[in-house]
């Protein structure tokens, strides 16, 4: 078996163990939720339907942001950057976050 068939074989194994994981079903849903992941800010890995933004300017994701269903994030007052998001932050399901002052999150390089 030459490289790409093993390439082949080893994104097939992915794909199978993913949609055994998820059901038909899910990936659907897993599939909707990476298209409307990339519509917010493309640097965002995956940001799971339903969520919420309000002061969407003030929120900043940053490079690799995945949340849970039911994302809110309230970001109040008038300064930029608010809710600030570093690289590879998680969150879990149904997290809220409000804050009306500048709120660092993660490693910001």
């Amino acid at each position: 078996m030459g490289v790409q068939g093993i390439n082949q074989a080893v994104i097939s194994g992915r794909l199978w163990k993913t949609f055994q994981r998820y059901g038909f079903l899910g990936m659907l849903k897993l599939l909707r939720n990476i298209v409307l992941s990339k519509c917010i800010p493309p640097n965002v890995r995956l940001i799971r339907y339903l969520y919420y933004f309000r002061g969407k300017s003030f929120i900043q994701l940053g490079k690799g942001f995945t949340s849970g269903v039911g994302l809110r994030l309230d970001a109040f007052g008038s300064n930029s950057n608010q809710i600030v998001f570093g690289k590879n932050i998680e969150l879990g399901d149904y997290v809220h976050i409000a804050h009306s002052t500048q709120l660092p999150l993660g490693a910001m390089s």
